[in-house]
């Protein structure tokens, strides 16, 4: 995959789910990393698309939560 060919804002999601997983101390990028990357984007994105199809945001970010605290984490 060429990452020059994304668009600006999905390189800055993926950068923001690299932080996350590296920041969580997670060896690999998880759907979990990208998807609440996408849903904390200052310009509201996909979770506004989420609310608006009656979905609720604030219960996905806790079960994003709760499984990116149970992948496997770097230790050593």
């Amino acid at each position: 995959m060429r990452f020059d060919k994304l668009t600006t804002r999905l390189q800055q999601a993926l950068a923001e789910a690299q932080s996350r997983a590296l920041g969580a101390d997670n060896p690999y990028i998880e759907a979990v990393h990208l998807l609440g990357a996408l849903l904390d984007e200052p310009e509201g994105g996909i979770g506004g698309l989420i609310a608006r199809a009656g979905g609720n945001v604030a219960a996905l970010r806790q079960s994003l939560s709760a499984a990116q605290h149970r992948l496997p984490k770097v230790e050593g």
